[in-house]
C-alpha cells in the first residue's frame, strides 16, 4: 500500500549539482512490496538513480544532479506513487528580484483587518517565498505563507 510509506529523512536543504541527492522512506506500514524510482531533468533528460534497502524496513533513493535543473523524482512502492511523488527538486538560481507582487491592494490597510496578497515567483529559482511584517508601535505581526501551486503564493497577516 504506496499511501503508507513515509519520507522520514528529506533532502538536504544544501541540495548543489553534482553531489549526491539521498531521501529515506519508511515502508514499515506499507506491507510487501518493492520500491522504484527514476528521475528526470526538465533538460538534461534522464537522470541513473538508485534504490538501495536499509535496516528497519528503510529505503534510501539518490541520484547525482549533473547540472543546474528541474528534477521530477517518481518514488513507487509495488508501481503505485509514494505521497508526495513525483517529488520536483529545483536546483535553478535563485533571484528574488523575479519575484513579483500580483495585485496592488485598492484601499489602505487597517489595522486589526486581516488581509492578504498574492505573489508570483516563476522565474525566481529554487526556494520558497517567505515573509515577515513588523508594525510600527507592535512590533512583529504572524504571519502566513501559504503555496498555492508551482511558484505561486499567498501571504496573510
Amino acid at each position: 500500500m504506496a499511501d503508507k510509506v513515509k519520507l522520514v529523512e528529506p533532502p538536504s536543504s544544501s541540495i548543489t549539482s553534482g553531489a549526491p541527492l539521498c531521501m529515506v522512506f519508511s515502508t514499515k506500514e506499507a506491507g510487501n512490496g518493492e520500491m522504484t524510482a527514476s528521475c528526470n531533468g526538465d533538460t538534461c533528460g534522464e537522470v541513473p538513480c538508485s534504490v538501495t534497502p536499509q535496516p528497519d524496513d528503510k529505503y534510501k533513493v539518490s541520484f547525482v544532479p549533473p547540472a543546474l535543473d528541474v528534477y521530477h523524482l517518481d518514488v513507487k512502492w509495488s508501481g503505485d506513487h509514494v505521497p508526495g511523488s513525483p517529488f520536483k527538486i529545483n536546483l535553478l538560481p535563485v533571484d528574488a528580484d523575479k519575484v513579483e507582487l500580483v495585485a496592488e491592494p485598492e484601499e489602505v490597510l487597517e489595522s486589526g483587518v486581516p488581509t492578504d496578497f498574492d505573489f508570483n515567483a516563476t522565474g525566481a529559482g529554487a526556494g520558497n517565498l517567505e515573509a515577515s511584517c513588523i508594525g510600527d508601535k507592535i512590533g512583529d505581526v504572524p504571519v502566513t505563507v501559504k503555496q498555492k501551486e508551482d511558484d505561486k503564493y499567498n501571504v496573510s497577516f
